[in-house]
């Protein structure tokens, strides 16, 4: 009689990417042994492309220590001998099948033949901060702030099959928690908000075809950075965003506009919930926008000029920043 198990999995390779299918199969040869007798354990539990695996047998019921134990890769024997329960290999690459074949000869000499197949397979996470603010032509990445916005967008490995990412059930987790609510048939993307009482979070995804022929499971940790204040000055012709001023000024004599970016604060909130507070040469400026006026008549001894910058809705988004300089004489 056969009975077949079948166990499917995937994890991340990175950018993130590791990921597997395996299925464990036993093929009892005695009808006096239980289909339970012996376990398979597999480590890592997802394999993924090019990764040493080691497979570990298990039984309660008898004593593997005295047993000669064969395995086979793809029909070729790897290892034979007496208690060798253990066994470790490099799986192939994406979409290859390493096919394990294991006989068990107990000391009454009985038999059991088991099996294992493992097909790494590939499912990409891709992600962004939705919210977090960047100036106009900002070449880099926004990056998540405490209290960010993070979307996080599944690409799977289709090559070869027939399916499409929108046939897929997708199956995500945030710290070790499902959310319901974002998984399902066709959700390929997760949207969540950092908590300002961690900075860092464990998104787990897990996808699958309605057939079970495609598995696949990623893993994305985030980490929250910090937001940051750059100061540019504004010429007759625009904002001057390829010399930031935060490395020190010298100004001509004259009327100057200096811009503060307040990089990676929540968008939308740059001019409602942000808290501007100004201060020139350690005197307070009433000011509660991200732009200061100087002038060399007022501001003759001018050698300092501070910004704090606070969300008020978002009370961990918080930054400080000065820089130095002055009018050229």
């Amino acid at each position: 009689m056969l009975k077949i198990f079948k166990k499917i999995s995937i994890k991340n390779f990175i950018i993130i990417s590791l990921f597997g299918i395996f299925c464990v199969f036993p093929i009892i040869a005695n009808a006096q042994l239980n289909n339970d007798d012996v376990s398979i354990n597999i480590s890592p539990e997802i394999p993924g492309p090019f990764e040493d695996v080691k497979i570990s047998l298990i039984s309660y019921s008898f004593s593997l220590d005295t047993s000669t134990i064969t395995w086979k890769v793809d029909g070729k024997l790897a290892l034979v001998g007496i208690g060798k329960k253990d066994f470790s290999f490099k799986t192939k690459g994406m979409g290859v099948k390493n096919i394990v074949s294991i006989q068990i000869n107990t000391s009454n000499s009985k038999t059991i033949t088991k099996g294992v197949v493992i097909k790494p397979e590939q499912i990409d996470l891709l992600w962004e901060a939705v919210d977090s603010y960047v100036p106009p032509f900002y070449k880099g990445k926004a990056i998540p702030v405490s209290e960010s916005t993070i979307k996080i967008v599944a690409v799977p490995n289709l090559l070869g099959t027939s399916l499409k990412e929108e046939s897929l059930i997708y199956s995500w987790k945030k710290d070790s928690k499902k959310m319901n609510d974002d998984s399902g048939y066709g959700k390929n993307y997760f949207t969540f908000k950092n908590s300002y009482m961690s900075n860092k979070n464990k998104i787990e995804l897990s996808a699958s075809s309605l057939d079970q022929s495609y598995t696949a499971k990623n893993v994305f940790n985030f980490t929250a950075g910090n937001p940051k204040i750059l100061f540019y000055k504004e010429n007759p012709e625009g904002i001057d965003y390829n010399n930031s001023l935060n490395t020190g000024f010298s100004f001509d004599q004259g009327t100057i506009k200096i811009i503060a970016e307040p990089y990676f604060f929540s968008q939308g909130d740059k001019n409602n919930n942000l808290n501007y507070e100004w201060v020139v040469d350690n005197r307070k400026i009433d000011l509660y926008d991200n732009v200061i006026n100087l002038d060399s008549q007022i501001n003759k001894n001018l050698s300092n000029i501070s910004l704090s910058i606070k969300n008020i809705k978002k009370i961990f988004q918080e930054t400080k920043q000065s820089i130095s300089g002055g009018f050229s004489r």
